[in-house]
């Protein structure tokens, strides 16, 4: 059981007082997402414990009020000290929480500003969610398999709470980063089209070099070359613009890559084999584009290309 599930369209977020460190000025106060949980909430989702312990049964209460906190908030708040044992106040209460395990990091909803890792977790009997309450199970098989189940347990418990929404986190997912996928899917587009553009534009360049070298050609055969020299020449220059090219490329690729990446969580990423195939495609454009018209050039009678 949880307050909020990643996903959900929303996070809410709270205020952070850490025991021992100076109180910042009012509006400068540290803030972290809030979640109040079950203690079976982290098996569920999968969430490792990264130290410590995740809530209990003996979380209740009557007992001392305590906390998990994701890496990310165990690293802002004590960068150099072990966060379990520590204490924090959240949000207005007045009492102090124990910090008793460091989570792993969970994205919850704000794909389109960026990754924030930023989170405090505390027991749900000892911080009652209010309003809508939000239930993870996990399934064995197919998970549709079993809404009838699971409805028939929530109405054997009480008939007269209403479920709003059942789904899975896939589609929850799905549904929440619709606006991205969409994005994703034009950015892919357009960069299968700057891709043929650009294969296009070397072939074009590269071929029209290489024509204009005929005169070049018929000189260096009427001097003792062959056609394998005259190839093997064209193909090593336009292989050090191809490399050179590349190089430039790569380099604003992963600039500018590096960029989105940061910005837009999950529609772009630094993929290796991208760079390889696209680099691999546009190199061998580029030198064919010089084979070709060299090959054609050199069946020409050298004669015929000195006097043209």
């Amino acid at each position: 059981m949880a307050s909020i599930l990643p996903a959900a369209g929303w996070s809410p977020t709270t205020r952070v007082l850490v025991e021992h460190q100076p109180v910042p000025e009012a509006g400068a106060e540290p803030r972290a997402g809030y979640q109040a949980v079950s203690s079976g909430y982290f098996h569920a989702m999968r969430i490792p414990i990264v130290s410590g312990r995740a809530f209990s049964g003996l979380d209740r209460e009557d007992t001392q009020p305590v906390a998990v906190v994701s890496a990310a908030t165990a690293s802002r708040l004590w960068p150099d000290d072990d966060a379990v044992g520590r204490r924090l106040r959240i949000g207005d209460a007045n009492e102090w929480h124990t910090v008793v395990g460091v989570a792993g990091d969970v994205t919850m909803y704000n794909w389109w500003d960026g990754v924030d890792y930023q989170r405090v977790y505390v027991p749900s009997r000892q911080a009652a969610p209010e309003g809508v309450l939000y239930a993870a199970v996990r399934t064995r098989g197919e998970p549709a398999a079993t809404a009838a189940t699971l409805r028939d347990a929530v109405r054997a418990v009480d008939p007269a709470v209403p479920i709003q929404q059942l789904r899975t986190m896939e589609r929850a997912i799905a549904s929440s980063s619709l606006g991205l996928n969409f994005l994703a899917t034009l950015m892919a587009i357009c960069g299968l089209l700057a891709a043929l553009l650009a294969a296009i534009g070397i072939y074009g360049m590269m071929s029209y070099a290489v024509s204009q070298r005929a005169r070049e050609f018929g000189i260096r055969i009427a001097l003792g070359g062959t056609a394998r020299d005259m190839v093997g020449l064209t193909l090593r220059q336009a292989g050090v613009l191809t490399a050179a090219g590349l190089a430039a490329g790569s380099a604003m690729a992963l600039l500018f890559g590096w960029a989105l990446a940061r910005s837009l969580f999950g529609l772009v990423s630094l993929d290796p084999v991208t760079f390889v195939v696209v680099g691999i495609g546009l190199a061998v454009v580029a030198l064919g584009a010089a084979y070709l018209p060299a090959r054609r050039t050199l069946r020409l009678d050298p004669a015929a290309i000195l006097r043209g």
